[in-house]
């Protein structure tokens, strides 16, 4: 379960991709794409954190810092995940029924095919990606009872 917490950053490059793919949904991954952007930032500041820790020690801002970036990595992973579920199935749903393409480019000769695979896709990666950010989640506060 550690392992699957550091491929955090490799399931969201692919769910962002596979969104922006899908014929249906197409530039609405432009959430995915958000989430991905917060989550590096956020990851940026633990691991900066991290290497302080390892040169001067622990103190208490820093521990703080650190737990309250695990708490926020947790409730980010939940928040985007219900979020990008139901805006990617509702717009799927919407374009699927109506035939609309919501990308706007059309690369695909069989838009109604390739938009199930890169939905299946999106899913598989979007939960994927839930479980690692939790399993990141943890380890970020085991590193804070470490030093305790």
């Amino acid at each position: 379960m550690k392992s699957i917490g550091k491929l955090w950053w490799l399931f969201s490059i692919v769910e962002v991709v596979s969104t922006f793919l899908n014929p249906y949904i197409g530039f609405w991954g432009f959430i995915n794409g958000t989430e991905l952007f917060f989550l590096s930032i956020i990851f940026l500041i633990v691991f900066t954190n991290e290497r302080v820790i390892e040169k001067h020690g622990m103190n208490n801002v820093l521990k703080t810092s650190i737990k309250s970036y695990g708490n926020i990595i947790y409730i980010l992973s939940v928040i985007f995940f219900l979020i990008k579920t139901l805006i990617s199935l509702g717009i799927f749903i919407i374009g699927y029924a109506n035939n609309d393409i919501m990308a706007p480019y059309e690369i695909w000769s069989n838009p109604k095919q390739m938009s199930l695979i890169f939905l299946v896709l999106e899913m598989i990666f979007n939960v994927l990606l839930l479980i690692s950010l939790i399993s990141k989640g943890r380890s970020i506060k085991r590193i804070v009872k470490e030093y305790e």
